[in-house]
């Protein structure tokens, strides 16, 4: 069963000891996911924003990387 978690873009994701594949305790390896997240068109009021303060977060992606544990074999 998956499931789908909202959080923060800066908030640190947090696994818990067992392996995100089959789910055993005590995984033996750690899987590295380098993600990149693109950054949604904004809205007009975002866009006021951005030229009242002289700035552009147009085209700016976000990156993050995710280390879950997993077992050797999975």
């Amino acid at each position: 069963m998956t499931y789908d978690i909202a959080l923060p873009f800066f908030q640190s994701v947090k696994f818990p000891h067992r392996c995100v594949v089959c789910e055993s305790p005590n995984p033996d390896a750690i899987a590295e996911l380098n993600i990149v997240i693109a950054n949604p068109p904004q809205g007009l009021a975002e866009d006021a924003v951005d030229a009242i303060l002289d700035i552009s977060r147009i085209g700016i992606n976000g990156r993050i990387t995710l280390k879950p544990e997993v077992c050797h074999q999975c």
